[in-house]
């Protein structure tokens, strides 16, 4: 689906302190996770988001520690938050008992039981 074009937000700013053709300025790790948190609200476009992700790999920014970790932070934020004592009570009334597999493990014979050889 589309993203709606009259809600998204532009991340140009950061985009050009990312290209070390333009500009020297290194952006914090929070105005990274930040852009990077509008992916998981819809506000970015496809293609912002496409050079967002490619100046992270490109600069090695997607690999330093802090960033990591606050784009893990922003995401944590955007999950879905799920109530857990609920979530239990359905399992525990739908789920099925533990202990009912009767099937085997994969091993190294299995796939030559497979193919008849």
């Amino acid at each position: 689906m589309a993203p709606d074009t009259t809600a998204l937000i532009s991340i140009a700013p950061l985009l050009k302190q990312l290209d070390a053709r333009v500009s020297t300025a290194k952006p914090s790790a929070d105005e990274i996770a930040l852009a990077l948190s509008h992916i998981f609200t819809n506000k970015l476009s496809p293609v912002q988001t496409a050079a967002l992700l490619t100046f992270l790999h490109a600069t090695g920014r997607d690999r330093e520690g802090d960033v990591i970790a606050k784009c893990a932070e922003r995401m944590r934020e955007a999950a879905a938050q799920v109530e857990k004592k609920a979530l239990k009570q359905i399992v525990r009334e739908r789920g099925r008992k533990e202990g009912s597999y009767r099937g085997g493990l994969v091993g190294r014979d299995t796939f030559a039981r497979i193919d008849g050889h």
